[in-house]
């Protein structure tokens, strides 16, 4: 029988299952199912067909819960909107829960482990909100996409119901007042990546121009490469 090269089957694994590029590949998948609606364009049927596969993988709310058969005070979209915006938020509230209470119960730890914990739920949380953040954003985006008729009326591209006129579509006003704040929120997620990248830039890249600063640091983490 064939000696198995265990060795070499391990870096196979490290570089097909690094989660790194796991997480890459998957919010790529996000960006590429969501060009069609954005760009106003048509795949070829083959290529639409893996993309419409492909985004089962998403967070899409839109995709998978089906509202129309509920009479809701507010439209329908707008709910979408806020499931996919809280949803994220709950999971983040859920995170932190559960640190508290490890916090709670584990009391005697010391200081390195709980600060191991700590790193633990601050690992999660940016995880989540690079995975959910391309879905979420083409979810609240999408409540300000609106098309215009040869007669100049213009109705949102996604619920054909609402009239995209501030004067005239009470519906219209709601999905602009809640839906904008939560533009905000989110998209202030990549500027809180860009302050801790910052913060942390000496970890992450040290400083070529001194080496003995940049050995010491190595010395220190042996993460630094």
């Amino acid at each position: 029988f064939a000696q198995i090269d265990v060795g070499r089957l391990r870096r196979i694994r490290l570089v097909l299952l690094d989660r790194e590029k796991l997480k890459i590949l998957y919010v790529a998948f996000q960006i590429i199912c969501s060009t069609s609606f954005t760009l106003d364009v048509h795949f070829p049927y083959a290529f639409a067909m893996y993309l419409e596969f492909v985004d089962v993988l998403t967070f899409d709310m839109f995709g998978t819960i089906s509202l129309g058969c509920f009479k809701l005070a507010i439209p329908t979209y707008l709910a979408y909107i806020l499931i996919s915006s809280f949803v994220p938020i709950i999971i983040a509230a859920l995170i932190w829960a559960v640190y508290f209470v490890r916090m709670v119960v584990q009391s005697e730890l010391g200081p390195r482990m709980r600060a191991r914990i700590l790193q633990d739920h601050v690992y999660y949380t940016l995880m989540l909100t690079y995975l959910v953040l391309p879905t979420v954003s083409q979810v609240q985006f999408k409540g300000l996409s609106c098309a215009t008729l040869a007669s100049g009326t213009q109705y949102l591209r996604v619920d054909t119901s609402v009239t995209c006129s501030v004067a005239s579509s009470a519906d219209y006003r709601l999905i602009l007042a809640l839906d904008i704040p939560l533009i905000i929120i989110y998209q202030s997620i990549p500027l809180i990546w860009a302050r801790a990248l910052y913060i942390h830039r000496d970890r992450l890249n040290p400083p070529v121009n001194d080496p003995s600063y940049a050995h010491e640091l190595r010395a220190k983490d042996k993460s630094i490469t």
